[in-house]
């Protein structure tokens, strides 16, 4: 009994125990184990509010839906904003320090995330009051094709949009010549 109170336990129970007993010191512990925290401050990153204790983020006070495992890597990356956090670390403080499968579903998690925050930062940007048809550049862009800079989308002065989500002359973010 001495050896385990020294080790560190709290207490010590008996056997033969009655079991009114051991809820007895249970309860007892539960009400010494009792810790105010402080009201937490919200974590900002410009204009990325993340409030851990409602769990609510927010970017130009507008909600973002996160999934409660997004949300978690979120606030260990803005915990630790401006340094570089090791997947061990995110792995350990979002999922468990038991955790034994793949490292994968960090990369999976941080996708979303990536996605949900982009999709919050493009909603919450106003368009310009006046957004040509098409970009700026479209008049001077060269096209690149498989036949080189001067196939047949250079000569009818297609634009190459690089970013495939633009939808621009292709999906695939570049002049077909064919088309």
């Amino acid at each position: 009994m001495i050896a385990g109170l020294d080790a560190g336990a709290d207490d010590y129970l008996v056997k033969p125990f009655s079991l009114t007993v051991l809820l007895a010191r249970l309860r007892a512990h539960l009400r010494r184990r009792v810790v105010a925290t402080p009201p937490q401050e919200p974590l900002r990153l410009a204009d990325l509010v993340l409030d851990v204790v409602a769990r609510r983020c927010t970017l130009h006070d507008a909600d973002i839906d996160l999934r409660p495992k997004e949300f978690d890597l979120l606030a260990v990356l803005a915990r630790h904003a401006g340094k570089a956090v090791s997947r061990e670390t995110l792995m350990a403080e979002v999922w468990d320090e038991n955790w034994f499968g793949s490292t994968k579903t960090l990369d999976v998690t941080m996708a979303g995330l990536r996605r949900r925050l982009a999709q919050a930062a493009d909603a919450s940007v106003p368009p310009p009051a006046a957004c040509p048809a098409s970009p700026p550049c479209a008049d001077t862009a060269t096209a690149w094709t498989s036949d080189g800079p001067r196939g047949a989308a250079a000569a009818s002065r297609q634009p190459v949009f690089p970013d495939p989500a633009h939808r621009g002359p292709s999906a695939l973010g570049r002049a077909r010549p064919w088309s």
